[in-house]
């Protein structure tokens, strides 16, 4: 259900907590307030306008209290936590938006895989080099190559290693070759 913002119409959002609270926030006018935790969002939002009609809610003016409840990390721990590295602006957006507690922020850099035989020489048949070669693939990287051997002698594989690194082609390359 879409609640409306009493001072401005905007989307008002509640969030849920880690701690038992809600938190009930427009992010158009910066009205905010942190509220006891309950399941139904109606009762919620009534207390939300009940707290506002009493002068209540503030703006912008929860975030020491958010800080102080555990909810969100203060702003210079977390330019602590981002040091030199400059993220990109999702990323920092994220950071920096005050809706979750940043616990840790780090880069993981994945060293480039080592490389290993060209195409030609792993002896596939004709047709197979030939497609790899007009897709721009010349040369296996290491664990590809060694994955393509074990299957084609028919050896279990496993292979771990990140997103987009060529463990499909690690996996598919040998089964066609066995079907041609």
């Amino acid at each position: 259900m879409k609640f409306s913002c009493p001072k401005c119409k905007s989307k008002i959002e509640i969030q849920k907590t880690f701690n038992k609270k809600m938190h009930v926030s427009c992010s158009s006018c910066g009205i905010e307030d942190l509220l006891e935790f309950s399941k139904n969002y109606d009762e919620v939002f009534l207390e939300f306008l009940s707290r506002f009609d009493d002068g209540l809610v503030s703006e912008k003016g929860i975030s020491e209290n958010l800080k102080d409840e555990g909810i969100i990390r203060d702003e210079n721990e977390i330019k602590k936590m981002i040091g030199k590295n400059k993220p990109d602006i999702i990323t920092e957006a994220v950071l920096f938006s005050k809706k979750d507690y940043i616990s840790e922020y780090k880069i993981l850099k994945h060293p480039e895989p080592k490389m290993g035989c060209n195409v030609d020489e792993m002896g596939l048949e004709d047709e197979i080099t030939t497609y790899l070669k007009k897709i721009q693939i010349n040369q296996f990287y290491k664990f590809q190559e060694e994955s393509i051997k074990e299957i084609i002698f028919g050896e279990s594989v496993i292979i771990e290693a990140p997103t987009a690194s060529g463990k499909t082609e690690a996996f598919l390359i040998p089964v066609i070759q066995k079907i041609k």
